[in-house]
């Protein structure tokens, strides 16, 4: 807490787009996290998976029809 109690320190911070751990969460992906995005969400569209997650998630609908849900 005194990092943000301390202008300067927080200015200086601002101006060299660097904080320290913990701080400041990024707002944005960077670039490898953004392509793990995208492999993990070509991988659940992918046949092999989608099917077994539509089965499961029609498994489950079934079962709150036959609890009177």
């Amino acid at each position: 807490m005194s990092f943000l109690n301390n202008e300067q320190a927080l200015k200086a911070s601002f101006d060299n787009h660097h904080f320290p751990p913990r701080i400041v969460y990024p707002m944005t992906f960077d670039e490898n996290e953004l392509k793990k995005l995208r492999i993990y969400g070509k991988g659940l569209i992918a046949p092999s998976v989608a099917i077994l997650y539509l089965f499961i998630a029609l498994v489950n609908y079934l079962l709150l029809l036959a609890a009177g849900g």
